[in-house]
């Protein structure tokens, strides 16, 4: 018979063993838990949709890009009336001159800069009369030298046109108001495409000594929106506004020649298709506008339907949408500070 003997070292064997799996098995699940994907949030496991979105009343004047095309002529020239050596020059490519200033001299002589409905074609003494006459006495009177009223050239309209001259440097001949002295512009202020004598150059009479814009007949707008908010409309070319028809043209005469002093139109003389060139066509007058989510707009017609806000119904006029954001227009819509993003679409429009 075997007698079961107790053997200490193998049972403190064992054991070291048993607690080793324990650790392991801990730290086993420990990292387990700390390499398991976290789970997500409890304000994300569901996602609440929003049932209201704010609104702020804002001036919208329905900007659209448009192409404008100018009936034009061919390019016209600063001419000299005198013949000799350009001494002084204040000519820019693209900059601007200006009636009642001087760009050139020649033979040390300004030339005056001046612009009149009919250009002088002749040297004009006392007593002389015409609508030469009638241009000049105008536009001197509008530069702020006094020309008087009268229909004929008198003491005052000479006293008028010397004032000018010496402004600029220039020693008028006190009897006769010489027509070379003078280069015509066909505007008050004018562009200049190119420059076409420098300083040293020598000119006869009658040479072209810069290059001015062609005239401009008319302008339209080639792609004229169909759908635009009601009211006046006007073309921004760069910093200036010009009114339009209702089908996007301008006629006006003293319009067409400030379209022609614009950057955008003397820089299209340079392209491919000269004359041709974008600007912006908006409301003349800002109007009051919410812009909302279009899925906030319900009981839709031709033109408008109606928006909800705090349990009260608007109705509005839809103007436009740009990005996602229908513009609406209506009574009241200042107090507006957030509207329903879903409401029924069936419900009375009132």
């Amino acid at each position: 018979m075997k007698l079961w003997r107790f053997d200490f070292a193998n049972w403190t064997s064992l054991r070291g063993i048993a607690v080793a799996a324990i650790l392991a098995s801990a730290l086993a699940f420990v990292l387990g838990l700390a390499m398991a994907p976290a789970g997500a949030p409890s304000s994300l496991e569901r996602q609440v949709q929003a049932s209201t979105a704010p609104v702020a009343a804002t001036d919208f004047k329905d900007p659209r890009t448009v192409q404008v095309v100018a009936e034009q002529s061919g390019p016209r020239s600063l001419i000299a009336g005198l013949s000799g050596t350009i001494t002084s020059s204040a000519c820019t490519q693209s900059g601007l001159i200006r009636s009642g200033t001087s760009t050139f001299a020649i033979d040390g002589e300004p030339l005056i800069n001046l612009a009149t409905k009919t250009p002088l074609w002749r040297d004009l003494r006392l007593g002389d009369s015409g609508d030469d006459v009638r241009a000049l006495q105008a536009e001197l009177n509008q530069l702020g030298y006094v020309a008087g009223t009268a229909a004929t050239v008198t003491a005052e309209m000479f006293e008028a046109h010397a004032a000018l001259a010496a402004s600029l440097g220039a020693k008028p001949d006190r009897s006769v108001i010489e027509r070379s002295k003078y280069t015509w512009l066909p505007d008050r202020e004018q562009s200049v495409l190119k420059c076409a004598v420098s300083v040293g150059s020598v000119v006869n009479q009658g040479q072209g000594i810069a290059e001015l814009p062609p005239q401009v007949a008319g302008a339209r707008i080639t792609n004229l929106p169909q759908t635009l908010a009601p009211g006046e409309r006007t073309l921004l070319i760069d910093a200036s506004n010009f009114p339009t028809t209702e089908d996007g043209r301008i006629s006006d005469v003293v319009l067409l020649n400030k379209m022609a002093s614009t950057p955008s139109f003397a820089a299209s003389q340079g392209s491919e298709r000269p004359g041709v060139f974008t600007a912006r066509y908006e409301l003349a007058q800002p109007v009051r506008v919410l812009g909302v989510p279009p899925g906030a707009i319900f009981s839709i017609s031709a033109t408008g339907g109606c928006i909800l806000s705090s349990m009260e119904i608007h109705r509005v006029t839809i103007l436009g949408s740009q990005l996602g954001i229908t513009y609406v227009s209506g009574n009241a819509l200042d107090a507006v500070r957030e509207v329903d993003l879903k409401p029924a679409q069936n419900q009375p429009c009132v």
